[in-house]
């Protein structure tokens, strides 16, 4: 048992995942399309100073009386609001799909694109939906669970008894979130490479991760480690950029708007453009090294049909062998 555990090479399957990231730009695009599917940059979180409140409360006032002045048009920005997030989250669920698809296929050593791919990928993409809102009602339903006590302790201020409820509450939702989260990325996985059910991919997958829980939970860490990496690379790519564009900018500045302005959107568009590259490859790397984690701990060592899906049939026997060596542990 503890030379199997041994055995499991983790930094093996991490350097599988930069190959493959590096050599195939075309997960790079899907990366992007996940970065704005997800609403944005994900690492980049504008700070609060202090005194700012009196700030925040001015813009909510004139964007107030700016919706005031302009109430006709409020029903046509809720509607572009609902079209912008539906839009968004489809392409997430499509790019998910279709670059699972894609690093599965690559890990094989076989063929494909970005057009192939994304084409395959929208196969579950009901699915990856139906997963996405009962795993969300879950969350909902436990975090309801564990902080309404709290919140109707706060509001009788008991505060002794709030505070160690909220503290209790913390310690249960952090690993019944953990289950959640990475039951809900296991599903994904094995509807899309496999074409399981919902319900099927979600058995699946929880099997599963209670049967490599030990794994998972040294590879989440691992994987908090390659994030915390690049949050700095990008923290300081961030300052790299502005000690390069700010001096000419404030140069440029007291020439006039003629100079100022053109320089001005050409340095935002390069700042954009060199944070989401950034972040299109994190992201690429991140997924890809939690396919070939899955398709390890599951023991999927081949496929069996031409496009390099998972079948049925080697879900269970993978799921049987695991068993097997569960009850012999």
């Amino acid at each position: 048992m503890n030379e199997n555990k041994q055995r499991f090479n983790y930094f093996g399957i991490i350097k599988n995942a930069w190959e493959i990231t590096r050599e195939n730009r075309f997960l790079w695009a899907f990366g992007m399309l996940l970065t704005l599917g997800s609403g944005g940059v994900k690492y980049i979180f504008p700070g609060v100073e202090s005194g700012q409140d009196n700030k925040w409360e001015k813009n909510a006032s004139y964007f107030s009386k700016l919706f005031s002045a302009h109430s006709e048009i409020m029903p046509f920005l809720i509607l572009l609001s609902v079209i912008l997030v539906i839009t968004l989250f489809s392409l997430r669920v499509r790019s998910i799909a279709g670059l699972v698809w894609a690093i599965n296929q690559l890990s094989f050593r076989k063929k494909t694109s970005f057009n192939r791919s994304w084409q395959i990928g929208k196969k579950a993409f009901w699915k990856i939906v139906g997963i996405d809102i009962f795993i969300f009602v879950l969350l909902l339903f436990f975090f309801t669970l564990l902080f309404f006590p709290v919140v109707y302790l706060f509001i009788a201020q008991s505060w002794i008894k709030g505070l160690i409820i909220l503290l209790l509450g913390i310690s249960v939702i952090i690993p019944i979130g953990f289950v959640l989260v990475k039951t809900q990325t296991f599903a994904y996985y094995y509807t899309i490479l496999s074409g399981l059910s919902m319900r099927s991919a979600l058995s699946s997958a929880y099997n599963l991760l209670f049967n490599n829980l030990e794994k998972t939970i040294i590879f989440s860490l691992l994987s908090m480690g390659i994030n915390l990496v690049a949050a700095l690379f990008i923290f300081l790519t961030i300052i790299i950029l502005s000690f390069t564009f700010l001096p000419p900018a404030i140069f440029l500045y007291y020439l006039g708007p003629p100079f100022f302005i053109p320089f001005a959107i050409i340095s935002l568009l390069v700042f954009f453009l060199s944070l989401l590259l950034i972040n299109s490859f994190v992201t690429a790397f991140y997924y890809t090294y939690w396919v070939l984690f899955f398709k390890e701990i599951a023991q999927i060592k081949d496929a069996e049909e031409k496009e390099g899906v998972i079948s049925e049939r080697e879900i269970a026997v993978a799921q049987k062998t695991l068993a097997k060596s569960k009850m012999e542990e």
